[in-house]
């Protein structure tokens, strides 16, 4: 077997032992992380390692030995308020909903899957408390799950460097900890409202990750890592985790209508959102099959009700209503459900002003809700064709076309969005509301690039 033949053997045989997608640009960080595991388990080279995975004792050590490789490929990375579009949502109409909700119990269960070391776990408690006082009688519960033990004694601890503090204003940082030697250590009422447990997502839920339990649940940057036969498990535990009326939130790259079957799909300009429908059934499929993934199937379940209808209605929008208005009413309307009208104010948008390519990015967003991808594509393409320079559209088409398996048209999209952005001052606003900054977004992607595994 030729040394090529001989690393892609490797990389498929622990790829579908792991779970997690790989391909032949990640042999050297691969055979890094195995010579981590090799020296951990007293294994002198990567062929006595793959011969101990063969002998192991049973089960549980096989498991063990899974979650350790699968917590060595898969990097480390988080900072805090990460993606400020998808915390304006979360600070402005997730969370409050979520408390409207529970007033009655008066208690907030969140799930942080994947938290790496805390960051998001901590920046989720800070919002909750910016909303509601600590002393105000609710049961609040954050938990933070990973895959690795070590990062998650990072997120015990509480105390962060400077780094993880970057896009966060000064002053939001002295409020919510206190400087030490080793750097800014969360405040102890805040600590008290978040837990941390050691979790596989692949693998039935940790005591703390009851099903049904969940009003939010965040797990972002976390599906790409994985292969398509390792989705549908993750899936089904995400699912079934969220509380009736519970809300899920993904990364950017891994919004994809199907991917979540048994979930609504909820708009808003920031990012789309899954929420568990009150009716739908306490069990679902225990491990839908590959033909269930994004961009294979997007049948709604027989159990799912139809979504909401709306009388037809005229959206009047008359010559003098300036554009970013008339846009903004666009995007209210779709944030509420109503994408029959959303699509009817665009349309009569663009026959005022057809080269608006604010209006064909909404488009393309009411396109995938109602699962015409090719059409979705179609319109973030108009929409770089008259805006070069609107980079979420690159991004979005990015997802798109991986969804397709073009992984080679998807790679130049993200490499056009990444010079763009080298491109723009960090404090530049991008996206619909502006709550995104060219800056951070190009942290993500450059972060993202020391991944083991590239969506692109």
């Amino acid at each position: 077997m030729t040394p090529h033949a001989d690393t892609l053997a490797l990389i498929e045989r622990l790829s579908a032992f792991t779970g997690i997608r790989m391909h032949i640009d990640d042999a050297s960080k691969l055979r890094s992380a195995v010579a981590v595991r090799e020296r951990a388990t007293h294994c002198h080279d990567t062929d006595a390692y793959l011969a101990m995975l063969q002998h192991l004792p049973d089960q549980a050590a096989l498991e063990q030995e899974r979650r350790a490789l699968s917590a060595a490929l898969i990097p480390l990375e988080s900072f805090f308020f990460r993606d400020a579009g998808q915390v304006a949502l979360l600070r402005k109409r997730l969370l409050p909903a979520c408390l409207r909700e529970r007033r009655a119990s008066r208690t907030l269960r969140i799930w942080s899957a994947g938290c790496s070391t805390g960051e998001e776990a901590y920046s989720l408690a800070i919002m909750v408390a910016e909303l509601l006082p600590l002393s105000a009688g609710w049961s609040i519960r954050i938990i933070g799950s990973d895959i690795n033990v070590q990062a998650l004694q990072c997120a015990r601890a509480g105390v962060y460097p400077d780094w993880s503090f970057r896009g966060v204003p000064d002053s939001l940082r002295n409020i919510y900890f206190f400087k030490q030697r080793e750097g800014w250590e969360i405040l102890p009422a805040l600590r008290a409202i978040v837990r941390f447990c050691a979790d596989d997502l692949r693998a039935g839920a940790a005591p703390d990750l009851a099903a049904g339990e969940f009003d939010l649940i965040l797990c972002r940057n976390v599906l790409m890592y994985y292969r398509d036969d390792a989705l549908p498990r993750i899936v089904n535990r995400l699912t079934l985790a969220l509380a009736p009326a519970g809300r899920l939130l993904v990364a950017h790259n891994e919004l994809a209508i199907g991917c979540f079957p048994a979930l609504v799909r909820q708009v808003f300009a920031e990012s789309a959102v899954y929420r568990r429908s009150d009716s739908m059934p306490e069990k679902v499929a225990a491990s839908p099959s590959p033909a269930a993934l994004p961009g294979i199937s997007r049948s709604r379940p027989a159990a799912m009700p139809a979504p909401r209808q709306h009388p037809p209605v005229t959206v009047a929008l008359a010559t003098p209503v300036p554009l970013p208005e008339a846009l903004s009413y666009a995007w209210q309307l779709a944030d509420q459900g109503a994408m029959a009208q959303a699509n009817a104010c665009c349309e009569q948008l663009l026959a005022r002003t057809p080269l608006e390519p604010g209006a064909y990015y909404l488009l393309a967003h009411l396109a995938q809700e109602s699962g015409d991808l090719q059409r979705a594509r179609t319109l973030l393409e108009k929409v770089i064709y008259l805006e070069p320079h609107y980079v979420i559209a690159y991004l979005e088409l990015c997802a798109l076309y991986n969804l397709a398996c073009e992984h080679l048209r998807a790679s130049r999209m993200r490499r056009s969005a990444k010079r763009l952005l080298e491109g723009m001052p960090a404090d530049a606003p991008l996206g619909t509301r502006g709550e995104l900054k060219a800056g951070e977004l190009l942290a993500t992607l450059r972060g993202e690039q020391n991944a083991i595994v590239m969506y692109s």
